[in-house]
Order: structure tokens, then C-alpha cells, then sequence
């Protein structure tokens, strides 16, 4: 047929769609236009990125470098976390702080913390670097923070503990002279623990107290039973031979009870 127009399916697709933005466009001015386009593009732009998965992972990143500048430039990462950037809530799961200059501290535990759950709300604005100061945010606007399932490592060396490798403002002393004088110390300790070993093994042996009390006692039975005897044969036959053999006997047990 003359006259026909033919038009692209893209277009038969997206027209239902642009056209009340086309009607909203020839009643605004060119700078509400413009601003218009541009709340569109990123609406859909935010479409396509939380689709692709992209979002996610960009949001992850920012997090563990902030909580990286936070910390004094330890390492952070983050198992998964879900943001409703409108409602400025975020859901994180798995977040693990690794332990800073670990070989050259000789720390054993690879992590300082892990914490299973952690809830957060939170002003969107006021968590962007160059935004926040613009829209009168000094400062990081955090509400409420919520941790569970939550494990600490905590290791020391001398007066310095693990966890303060994350404050920077503290003035820690170097590695390698803490850990020199650690050396130092446990070499002491092993020539004092050689020393009570060669000392012990140079004392003489001496008899145990049951053995010692045991010979002490039938030593002293032995010799009273002897003076018993002596002394009953040189008695008188007519004495009181009844009351001198019960005084024997009393003296046998007296010294083997002793």
C-alpha cells in the first residue's frame, strides 16, 4: 500500500513504554528534560546491573575497602551482602577481618575476627565519599548495627596484642625488635630449664620415706625387744614376773607403731 510506514519491532516494543514520557517531555522545560533522561538511564542502568549480578559485587568491594581504610589498611572480605540502597538497610554474612603483617609477627591465627551475621541501616548519602559533604553529611551516617555468631582471636607479643595492628593511631614498636627479644627470652628459659635437669640428675638418691620409716621401726622394735629379754633374765624369779612380761609386750608395739 502507497504510503505505508513500516516500523522496527524495537520500536512497536518500547513505544507503549516512552510514549507517556514523550507526552511528560513536551510539558517541561530543557533542564527538566535533561534531568528526566537522566533518572531514566540510571533506572534502567540499575536494572540491568543488579541483574547481571554486577551491583552486588561492585557494593562488596566498596565495603571491604572501607572497612580496609578503617582498619589501618588490614584486609577484609566479605562473604555475601544484600543492600536495599532505598531503604538503606544492609545484610552481610561471613565477614572476616585477616590479621595485618602476620609473617612478620609470626601470628598463628590467620584471622583476627569472623562474624557470621551482621544487620546494618544506614543513610545512603552520607556513606559516599564526595556526595555525603555536598548534602550536608560530615560524616558516615550509620543507625543500627546488629552482629551475631561472632569469634575473636586474640594473640600477643610482649605488650602488643593482634588487634591492635588495626588502630592507626597507636605507635606500636617494630616487629623485628619484639620478636628479637622474644628469641632472646626463650633461650633463656630453655639454659634455666637445662640447668634444673643436670642439677636434678646430680643429686643423690635418697631412700624413700615409707622405707625409711619402715627400717627406723623394726630397729627400734629389735632393740626393746632385746633390752626386754635382757632385762627379764636378770630379774628375780620371785618378782613380779606378770607385770614386767605385759610392760615388755606394750614397749614392742609402742616401737613398732613409732
Amino acid at each position: 500500500m502507497a504510503g505505508a510506514i513500516t516500523l522496527h519491532p524495537a520500536t512497536v516494543f518500547f513505544y507503549p513504554i516512552f510514549s507517556p514520557l514523550r507526552l511528560l517531555r513536551s510539558g517541561l522545560t530543557s533542564s527538566l528534560v535533561v534531568l528526566l533522561d537522566a533518572l531514566v538511564c540510571l533506572s534502567v542502568l540499575y536494572a540491568l546491573l543488579h541483574r547481571a549480578g554486577i551491583l552486588k559485587r561492585g557494593i562488596r568491594k566498596f565495603a571491604e575497602f572501607q572497612l580496609s581504610k578503617i582498619a589501618n589498611g588490614a584486609q577484609f572480605t566479605l562473604g555475601d551482602v544484600e543492600v536495599d540502597l532505598l531503604k538503606g538497610r544492609a545484610h552481610i554474612t561471613n565477614l572476616v577481618a585477616h590479621t595485618p603483617q602476620r609473617q612478620e609477627w609470626l601470628w598463628e591465627s590467620p584471622c583476627i575476627a569472623r562474624a557470621g551475621k551482621i544487620d546494618v541501616t544506614f543513610n545512603l548519602l552520607s556513606c559516599l565519599d564526595h556526595i555525603g559533604p555536598f548534602f550536608g553529611f560530615p560524616a558516615k551516617d550509620v543507625h543500627t548495627v546488629v552482629v551475631s555468631d561472632v569469634q575473636v582471636f586474640v594473640e600477643k607479643r610482649r605488650n602488643v596484642f593482634n588487634f591492635h595492628l588495626l588502630d592507626p593511631s597507636l605507635e606500636l614498636p617494630d616487629a623485628e625488635d619484639v620478636m628479637e627479644s622474644l628469641r632472646g627470652l626463650q633461650q633463656q628459659q630453655q639454659v634455666e630449664a637445662m640447668a634444673v635437669t643436670v642439677g636434678e640428675e646430680q643429686m643423690p638418691q635418697m631412700p624413700q620415706l615409707d622405707e625409711l620409716v619402715g627400717s627406723l621401726s623394726v630397729e627400734s622394735a629389735n632393740e626393746t625387744f632385746s633390752d626386754a629379754l635382757t632385762t627379764t633374765a636378770s630379774m628375780d624369779v620371785n618378782g613380779d614376773a606378770e607385770d614386767k612380761a605385759n610392760e615388755i609386750v606394750t614397749n614392742v608395739l609402742d616401737a613398732v607403731s613409732t
